[in-house]
């Protein structure tokens, strides 16, 4: 199993989940500007310290460890410097995954399962 695209965590193994395919693209992470790096950082990239670091349009996003950047793309993982933060769109969220709904709904939602 792997990450489900706008989803924050992996679902249950041999789970199948819905997801939007039409999500914008992602952009890479880009750890290049650094600690001191040359503001305003653009979209996926690091290391900020508040929102005021971001272009316009764009917020900062703490994370903890080696979280998944939101419309980030090689987020939570070695790419990712563990202890950055990066800039991010004000809209982008992830959403975790549920595929153990009970009862089961007829139509299922982002990030929801199981779906045949």
């Amino acid at each position: 199993n792997g990450n489900v695209p706008g989803c924050s965590t992996k679902p249950y193994e041999n789970d199948d989940v819905c997801y939007d395919p039409d999500q914008p693209t992602l952009a890479t992470l880009d750890f290049s500007p650094g600690l001191n790096g040359k503001l305003p950082m653009h979209r996926c990239q690091g290391d900020c310290d508040s929102d005021s670091d971001c272009a316009e349009g764009l917020r900062c996003y703490f994370r903890s460890a080696a979280e998944v950047v939101p419309g980030c793309r090689n987020s939570g993982n070695a790419a990712a410097i563990n202890d950055y933060d990066y800039c991010v769109d004000r809209l982008d969220t992830l959403k975790s995954v549920d595929s153990h709904l009970k009862p089961h709904p007829q139509v299922l939602g982002e990030c929801q399962g199981d779906c045949d």
